[in-house]
């Protein structure tokens, strides 16, 4: 478990750096690719998680994808918010940490409800939510922008 811990952190630390390489190249591309890559996932994950070697390898891409999006979604807030920045980084702090215990909450959920190995189908249906919200939230601001 040991070494399945480090492997994740290492995916996240190297998730984190090309996420803000990303976010500095093409922002919203990034962001709407890295959540479908997300959904592929967490898919693949309900097959491997039954054989070792394959889900020590999906939980390190895991972390990966799951942390390209933490800069990238850091980077468009804070373009968002330019006249308040600090306030804006605040928050989506507290948002990351709202959707941490409410991803716990509604993993606890699936795995009361079905079984522990769906619960990654309920993660890529959220992260399905998501995407679409992004992409309804770039088109906004296309239009905003052509206005």
């Amino acid at each position: 478990m040991t070494l399945i811990l480090v492997l994740f952190g290492l995916g996240v630390t190297i998730g984190n750096l090309v996420g803000g390489k990303l976010a500095d190249w093409k922002l919203m591309p990034s962001i709407i690719v890295s959540l479908i890559l997300l959904i592929a996932v967490l898919l693949l994950f309900t097959i491997t998680s039954e054989f070792k070697v394959p889900a020590v390898l999906t939980i390190f891409v895991w972390g990966i994808i799951s942390f390209i999006l933490v800069p990238t979604l850091q980077y468009r807030t804070m373009n968002m918010a330019h006249e308040a920045p600090t306030l804006a980084s605040t928050l989506s702090h507290s948002a990351f940490n709202i959707g941490n215990a409410g991803g716990a909450a509604l993993g606890g959920l699936a795995i009361e409800l079905t079984h522990l190995q769906l619960v990654p189908l309920f993660a890529a249906a959220v992260t399905f939510i998501g995407l679409i919200i992004t992409i309804m939230s770039d088109q906004s601001d296309r239009r905003t922008k052509r206005t």
